[in-house]
């Protein structure tokens, strides 16, 4: 009785495991309703860099810095308007858009 039980709950537990397999389109996301349709309105070539320890801790922020190849878009826009960003199978959210934290 007891490994009828532990099957049954471990086939609940695979059906709920699976939930979690969204994938974005490649692009950059300007506002939550893209987020949210998965529709990047812009396809920007940014890359992704990770901050270290002691630049989180005197400025704060993300665990991630998103910069641009590109140097005609400004870091303003990366910064204030940029709500996501998504290589496909990995989404970065901006922080400061959803409002988490004040910094």
């Amino acid at each position: 009785m007891k490994y009828l039980i532990f099957t049954f709950a471990l086939l609940l537990f695979e059906h709920s495991s699976m939930a979690q397999t969204n994938h974005f389109p490649k692009g950059a996301y300007m506002s939550f309703e893209e987020i949210i349709n998965k529709s990047p309105s812009k396809q920007l070539d940014l890359e992704i860099e990770k901050r270290s320890i002691g630049d989180i801790r005197m400025s704060g922020g993300n665990d991630f810095k998103i910069t641009s190849k590109d140097k005609n878009i400004p870091t303003k826009t990366l910064k204030r308007e940029l709500w996501a960003y998504s290589f496909g199978d990995t989404l970065f959210l901006n922080g400061i858009n959803f409002a988490f934290q004040p910094w």
